[in-house]
């Protein structure tokens, strides 16, 4: 990401993402040559907010880049107990509801496991409330070796199966 103010031969400005240099806020604005400007950008989240001299030039709220949802997914089988564990994280702000299948397994029992963690990316445990962020323990009453599942967003989840 980056601003850059008075480009283009000093006809605009514009607040720019990746290499190919996509445009997300632009506008007239220009500089003077031989002078200092204050120059602030503030962040909070997806909103970029651009400000030359205290004065608002760019106020833009980023979307997700396009592309799949970021979620990302592990599974490891016990060879001697046959039982298998999958690990889903969803870095999304949304939750997503995923197809699981597990390959390699005849069948297990319906009930499964589940334990997630979720919150927000900013929040963290303090001394006042040092169980904020904690995993949350559940059943999963239509487990199958195919089945779907919502995973909440911004989540850590484990889901621990049975044999049948």
């Amino acid at each position: 990401m980056s601003w850059n103010v008075g480009g283009w031969g000093n006809t605009r400005s514009a607040i720019q993402r990746g290499s190919n240099d996509q445009e997300l806020g632009k506008s007239d604005t220009k500089v003077e040559e031989n002078r200092w400007y204050d120059v602030k950008i503030d962040v909070k989240g997806r909103q970029i907010r651009c400000y030359l001299d205290d004065k608002l030039i760019a106020d833009v709220t980023e979307a997700p880049p396009p592309g799949p949802a970021a979620v990302f997914a592990s599974a490891v089988k016990d060879d001697k107990t046959g039982q298998v564990a999958i690990r889903v994280v969803n870095a999304d702000s949304e939750p997503r509801t995923l197809a699981i299948t597990l390959k390699g397994v005849k069948s297990v029992a319906s009930q499964a496991e589940l334990e997630v963690l979720t919150g927000q990316p900013e929040e963290t445990n303090t001394v006042q409330e040092p169980t904020k962020l904690s995993p949350k323990k559940s059943t999963i009453e239509n487990a199958a070796a195919k089945f779907d599942h919502e995973f909440p967003a911004n989540s850590l989840s484990v889901i621990r199966f049975k044999n049948q």
